[in-house]
């Protein structure tokens, strides 16, 4: 089970034994992440065989059994897990998670409580136990805790959640704010190469810019100074899927639907996380169902990156979004031979054909009228199955409807 660390024990005694719980480490997370979760545990419970002290291979073990459902489990091991290694702030707060995930919310904040007598102002603990509170209806109780992790320094989620809670309770202007802080900060921090950082590393400003676009479109209209900051998002990070999904949702409240179609096909030519990758195909079948085939389930929107649709849309919007451009052609692509590629865009122009020849309007007969809305159904029903068959082969796990 091991794979290709042999070597690294003689005479049934380790040589190294903490590089070799580190290899099995490696070896685990990458079956984990390709779907093989029989093996990942199997290889995370040799690394503890091994090292009972390895809290690495105990919060990953854990995870992977509550990824699986089994939360009774990992809340056995996370349990396990803390009586041995009683000061490791991770395994307290990603316990906490889990709790407050299954219901148990004083169970939760026994656990958040816990991390923060180890580490005070941990962000990441103050930032999920501030979502409870705030789920929980204790807005006071959240943004305590929201601004208790900003005293840490910039953290973009944490900003992102504080700027929601404030917009929920009608502060928009002050969730405006926080952005721009959020962002001056960033700059503020700079790192080896110029860009914005925190301890040497470049800091991830994605989320807020994110955030920011949807405030400004949502609850102060202004369509320009969302894709300027949806833009500027695309250029820190060109293959982020999210930045793909809400460029598609700004065509699509301004009814352009062949533009969102444009933005999410670029954008799925490119690797993605596999949530963030299902949320893009999630939000193109629906796209397809709704505008192509009707009687389609219902509008719905997430934070999972679902795309409303044009009804959802704040009137006189008018700004040529078709202009933004798809990432750059140089950027990496999915494996796959050119012929497959050509095929698929071959298929992609005649479906594209087939919709835009369905022209209703020109029709006087109310019998070709009623065929050809028929066949308009068809290809978008076809249309979303095969978008539905890929999702799921590309992202399996994470993509459904």
């Amino acid at each position: 089970a091991a794979g290709g660390v042999s070597g690294l024990k003689a005479n049934g005694v380790f040589e190294n034994e903490k590089a070799y719980v580190k290899r099995l480490y490696k070896d685990a997370t990458r079956a984990l992440a390709q779907g093989r979760i029989e093996q990942g545990i199997d290889l995370l419970n040799e690394c503890l065989e091994v090292d009972p002290l390895d809290s690495y291979s105990w919060l990953a073990l854990a995870r992977a059994e509550s990824r699986r459902g089994r939360a009774q489990e990992a809340a056995r091991l996370f349990e396990k897990a803390t009586g041995l290694c009683p000061g490791n702030v991770h395994l307290w707060q990603a316990w906490a998670v889990l709790e407050a995930k299954s219901g148990r919310h004083e169970s939760a904040r026994r656990h958040f409580a816990k991390g923060l007598e180890l580490d005070p102002r941990n962000p990441y603990i103050c930032h999920a136990w501030g979502l409870l509170e705030e789920r929980l209806g204790k807005l006071d109780e959240a943004r305590a805790l929201f601004d208790k992790a900003l005293e840490h320094g910039p953290q973009p989620q944490v900003c992102v959640a504080l700027a929601k809670l404030e917009a929920k309770t009608g502060q928009f202007n002050r969730a405006r704010q926080l952005y721009e802080k959020a962002l001056e900060d960033a700059a503020s921090a700079k790192g080896p190469n110029g860009g914005a950082s925190k301890g040497g590393a470049k800091m991830d400003t994605g989320p807020v810019l994110l955030a920011w676009a949807e405030l400004e479109d949502r609850h102060f209209g202004d369509t320009l100074k969302s894709l300027h900051l949806l833009l500027r998002a695309a250029k820190e990070n060109p293959i982020n899927t999210k930045v793909g999904i809400q460029l598609a949702r700004l065509e699509l409240r301004r009814g352009n639907v062949a533009g969102a179609r444009r933005i999410l096909e670029s954008y799925s030519k490119h690797q993605a996380e596999p949530r963030h990758g299902a949320a893009l195909y999630n939000a193109w079948v629906k796209l397809e169902l709704r505008h192509y085939a009707p009687g389609a389930p219902p509008n719905q929107s997430s934070e999972a990156g679902q795309v409303p649709y044009p009804e959802d849309a704040a009137a006189g919007s008018s700004f040529p979004f078709s202009s933004v451009p798809p990432p750059p052609a140089s950027l990496p692509r999915l494996q796959g031979s050119e012929e497959e590629a050509a095929s698929a865009a071959a298929a992609t122009a005649v479906t594209e054909a087939a919709l835009n020849s369905l022209n209703l309007a020109s029709l006087d007969d109310e019998a070709e009228q009623e065929a050809a809305e028929q066949r308009r159904r068809s290809l978008g029903l076809e249309r979303a199955a095969s978008l539905c068959e890929e999702g799921l082969a590309r992202f399996p796990g994470e993509f459904s409807l």
